[in-house]
């Protein structure tokens, strides 16, 4: 049992010599195939009773099972590593075997000495679920075409944890090292080279270059670093891609808001963690199944060792979840609440997001200590056109269509004579303060950076235009940021504007043959329009003209409850419209809702 330094390492390798898949070896075995997956990634150590069950699928003799009995129980190595390890960074250069002093999920420490140095540093919290994310990363690291991974992402997505767990999986797959590079503090792209050499323990010489050390030191190693928050130092990518290309047995992982964009580069986008949808049935019994619910869950008692997870509270946590867009950082803060309040409590305040998210723990990062702090760490770096653009989009509800950003969020207070703006958004710039007046801006390019630094996706539907969004806590604090710039009034009276016009233009077509595809457009930006309704008490004269409009369609979507909701709010707030077309229009499609 030498040859391998965990038993999920040696769980995998045997598994693939039987040509099993993880089901099917689940299946044969009786367990989960959840179960499978964390032995084999390292972050579950295997019952005795399951390590011989799966013994036993696999065909191992009854000489070999007293060993791999004892891989199982007492020789977890690097592998078993999914938390409770001790704080701070670990520095490990032993002599042969695994990375010694660390904890397994058993908080049993592991007694087999280390060949491999590893400066990582380790988090004294457990780290819960990614189990096919931590595999398709390593999978993708070990590639021999590989030399560079990124793993990118909105704030908060869990990037620097998800690198470290990778990390603490990989000794005995590099012999010189593993190094954990923080960027974060570096203020200078010139400085990112020698933070690698600094890493990595070498020191500068007078008369010899940063660049020259690292080359000579890391040529023909067999080493991997972490590059942990790369987006704010991307001017020192040349350089860096330079080291790289001379050293081709070092392998990079990079946690970055924002791709390098080097040759070779893979992407790994790093996605929320699971919830449950909004009409699952969500309880104690399968709670565990959704990584979101079991993070907070496991936070939560560590604020507060009283909680318990109820079949009561388990929805009002998985709703929390929901709210907080799955974000592991944002789910950790509001767990902590749970010191204080409880889940329905927390949910009742989630109306103001980025205020309850505060008070994370002093010993991280402070950009990691409120999801505010998170976000505007990204926004910080914005140029000023991408910021204004940033700023802008926290009109739309739940996305829009590139047309409609290029409409509603460019040319504010424009002054020129070929100003391809019409109608009531032409009338609108004439309200913007001309001391801000935009340049001529390009939403192709705004959008695209925005993408590129995981502040805003994209939403794709077979057969209809691409949609971009934000993620719910980043709208949030680009609504903040839209405000304190004085834009909050124009931007959303461009955008009811917009709205109002699309609806009018689209509603002679409910009535022709191309119904449906009309109908599908209204419904893809059904958010949008009911933001506007909700918005018109502003103006009820916009109100009142996009109610009317709408009649047919809510009445074809079978939307009656709604639609004569909106139509008596916006009839009722427009006394100087009574006696009109625009009453007499509304009141007819009331009329048709109403039978």
């Amino acid at each position: 049992m030498s040859d391998y330094e965990s038993f999920g390492q040696w769980l995998r390798q045997r598994r693939r010599v039987k040509d099993l898949t993880q089901e099917q070896l689940a299946d044969r075995a009786g367990c989960a195939l959840e179960t499978i997956r964390k032995i084999e990634v390292g972050t579950r150590r295997p019952s005795r009773q399951m390590a011989e069950a799966l013994a036993a699928t696999l065909g191992v003799s009854d000489a070999e099972l007293p060993d791999i009995i004892s891989l199982a129980r007492e020789g977890a190595g690097a592998g078993e590593l999914n938390g409770s390890h001790q704080p701070g960074r670990m520095q490990v250069e032993a002599e042969a075997g695994n990375a010694n002093g660390l904890i397994s999920e058993e908080g049993v420490a592991s007694g087999r000495a280390g060949r491999y140095p590893i400066s990582v540093p380790m988090p004294r919290n457990s780290f819960v679920g990614r189990v096919a994310e931590v595999e398709r990363i390593i999978h993708l690291l070990m590639l021999t075409d590989t030399g560079l991974v990124t793993l990118t992402g909105p704030p908060g997505i869990g990037k620097t944890r998800l690198g470290i767990q990778v990390a603490s999986l990989l000794p005995s797959s590099f012999r010189d090292g593993i190094y954990f590079v923080p960027l974060a503090p570096v203020s200078h792209p010139g400085e990112v080279l020698p933070a690698i050499a600094r890493a990595l323990g070498i020191e500068e010489v007078v008369g010899e270059s940063v660049s020259g050390a690292l080359k000579g030191y890391l040529e023909y190693k067999q080493a991997l670093l972490i590059l942990d928050n790369f987006e704010h130092v991307l001017n020192a990518v040349p350089a860096f891609g330079e080291l790289l290309a001379l050293c081709p047995k070092v392998k990079v992982l990079v946690t970055s808001r924002a791709l390098l964009r080097l040759y070779g580069e893979r992407e790994f986008r790093v996605p929320p963690l699971s919830v449950p949808g909004p009409l699952a049935d969500i309880s104690t019994v399968n709670s565990t199944n959704y990584e979101a619910v079991e993070l907070f869950t496991q936070r939560a008692v560590a604020a507060d060792p009283l909680f318990k997870l109820t079949d009561e509270s388990a929805p009002v946590v998985a709703e929390i979840c929901r709210r907080l867009d799955a974000l592991p950082l944002a789910i950790e803060l509001a767990a902590a609440r749970c010191r204080v309040l409880a889940p329905h409590a927390i949910l009742s305040r989630l109306s103001n997001r980025l205020t309850l998210l505060a008070a994370g723990g002093r010993d991280v990062p402070s950009r990691q200590q409120t999801l505010r702090e998170a976000i505007a760490w990204s926004y910080g770096l914005l140029d000023a056109k991408d910021a204004s653009l940033f700023r802008r989009l926290s009109v739309f509800a739940d996305g829009a269509t590139l047309e409609a950003i290029e409409t509603v969020c460019l040319g504010w207070g424009r002054a020129d004579p070929d100003d391809r703006s019409e109608g009531l958004i032409r009338e609108v710039d004439t309200l913007a303060d001309p001391r801000k007046r935009d340049e001529w801006l390009d939403a192709l390019d705004g959008v695209t950076s925005l993408l590129n630094v995981s502040l805003l996706e994209r939403v794709d539907y077979p057969g209809e235009e691409p949609r971009f969004r934000m993620l719910g806590t980043i709208q949030e604090f680009s609504e903040e940021m839209l405000n304190e710039a004085g834009e909050g009034e124009v931007g959303r009276l461009r955008h009811a504007c917009y709205y109002l016009e699309f609806v009018e233009a689209i509603e002679p077509g409910l009535m022709s043959a191309e119904r449906e595809s009309y109908l599908r457009m209204l419904e893809n930006e059904h958010d949008n329009l009911r933001a506007t309704l909700g918005w018109s008490k502003h103006n009820p004269e916009i109100g009142l003209r996009m109610a009317g409009a709408l009649g047919w369609f809510w009445s074809y979507q079978n939307y009656f409850t709604e639609g004569r909701r909106w139509l008596e709010a916006t009839l009722a707030q427009a006394d100087d419209l009574r006696h009109t077309a625009l009453e007499a229009k509304a009141q007819r499609a009331l009329g048709w809702l109403a039978n």
